[in-house]
């Protein structure tokens, strides 16, 4: 008994021992850390402005924590601040004091805000990996790589906000979470997952998934694209849409200019005078154009097919709908008038909603208005600000024509020009004001 006693109390001793060995080396490569984390930023050229962090901590197998880590750039404004987080660094460059691209090999940020800045050529304004860094007086020269392809690591975001500005669009992302790993030598895959986000665009959520070929001289996308309840009012066409577009597209082409096609679909759109439903469609965005194709939906009855284009940076906008075997009865919510009408309907928008002006003209079968048959009505119409205007209206029957050449409703309120009815026995045009 005396003797497992002694067995026991030796195991113990050893187990504190090397608990005790481990912590001593941890506390030694924490302050190892701190020291290269100090003198690296102190000349290093590679982070434009300042960056501090609360408490640092490290262990012998190269896991470094943080928390409380802010960046800012040269005028103060917020780069980054971050809450909690860890990297693992290669534990030789930490006894040799060598830092590289290649050292970092694994990154977790926690609830941190990142505000991210790119350039024409979409790299990061405040992150210049080939910069030389310059020696300075009584500091030695902190050894970064300047070769991208040494690039080799993972970094997990988890309940970040990110906000990203390129050229005049601007991106404020809540709720990121993501997976990505970045192979220099070979792709860099992404799963990204955001709620909602606002500026240049607003939604309810987004994902991306997918990589990006680093192999090519120029680099080259294939990433799935997914947002839910996107606003179209947000895009500034200057028509209040309240109703959500959802869209499922693929990303190609070469960075720094993405090409994107996919396919949109809505449950209901609501435009002045028109309400659709089941709208479904294709598109293809590139160089800030977006081209709509391919549109289907259900109007008033019958159907339409519709394309058009719009222009993110100056919010101009093209839009075509050609409707089809669409109700009276349901468009103009009454029993009396009975037909089936044919439209061709054109809008064109500047961003500005005194300028969105809307027109075309419609042709209808054979029909009734209460007891009066007619065997068509055509007609042609523009729309701008609250003035619908009617011209070359006529109603065609069996005992005679009418036409209103011109005719307009302001503000619900309706200014009616001179009527006309030419009667087919007698041929004789008369006018009914």
């Amino acid at each position: 008994m005396a003797k497992r006693a002694k067995i026991g109390a030796t195991i113990v001793g050893v187990a504190i021992f090397l608990v005790a060995i481990f912590y001593g080396l941890s506390y030694q490569a924490t302050k190892q850390v701190v020291n290269i984390f100090n003198k690296t930023l102190s000349g290093q050229q590679m982070l434009d402005g300042t960056l501090t962090v609360g408490t640092l901590r490290a262990n012998i197998f190269g896991l470094v924590s943080f928390e409380n880590l802010f960046w800012k750039d040269e005028q103060g404004r917020l780069i980054a601040q971050i809450g909690s987080g860890s990297f693992a660094v290669k534990p030789w460059d930490v006894i040799t004091k060598r830092v590289e691209a290649s050292t970092i090999t694994n990154i977790e940020i926690n609830d941190g805000l990142l505000c991210l800045d790119f350039n024409e050529r979409m790299n990061l304004k405040n992150i210049d990996i080939a910069k030389q860094d310059k020696r300075k007086i009584g500091l030695p020269k902190p050894e970064f790589s300047s070769a991208l392809k040494d690039m080799n690591f993972t970094m997990a975001l988890n309940r970040c906000k990110l906000v990203a500005r390129y050229a005049n669009r601007e991106f404020a992302m809540n709720d990121v979470n993501a997976k990505m790993h970045m192979n220099s030598r070979d792709k860099f895959d992404i799963d990204f997952s955001a709620g909602k986000f606002s500026g240049t665009l607003e939604a309810d959520a987004l994902n991306i998934v997918g990589s990006i070929n680093l192999k090519p001289k120029v680099a080259v996308y294939d990433l799935n694209l997914t947002i839910k309840d996107l606003k179209p009012s947000s895009l500034g066409t200057g028509i209040n849409v309240h109703e959500k577009v959802s869209t499922t597209s693929k990303i190609s082409g070469q960075l720094p200019s993405p090409m994107i096609d996919g396919n949109l679909s809505m449950e209901e759109l609501n435009l002045p005078a028109l309400h659709f439903s089941n709208v479904i469609g294709d598109f293809h965005y590139e160089n800030a154009f977006i081209n709509i194709t391919n549109v289907h939906a259900d109007v008033y009855g019958g159907n339409c097919d519709a394309s058009g284009y719009f222009n993110i940076d100056n919010k101009h906008y093209n839009v075509n709908v050609w409707g089809h075997k669409l109700r009276s009865d349901i468009a103009a919510k009454s029993l009396l008038i009975n037909c089936l009408v044919e439209l061709n309907l054109k809008m064109r928008g500047t961003g500005e909603h005194k300028k969105v002006l809307t027109y075309g003209d419609f042709k209808s079968g054979k029909g009734n208005y209460g007891p009066v048959l007619f065997d068509s009505i055509t007609g042609k119409f523009t729309n701008q600000y609250g003035v619908l205007r009617f011209s070359d209206v006529e109603i065609h029957s069996s005992a005679g024509d009418i036409s209103a050449p011109f005719f307009q409703i302001i503000n619900g309120k309706l200014k009616l020009g001179k009527v006309f009815f030419h009667d087919h026995q007698t041929g004789e045009n008369k006018a009914f004001n």
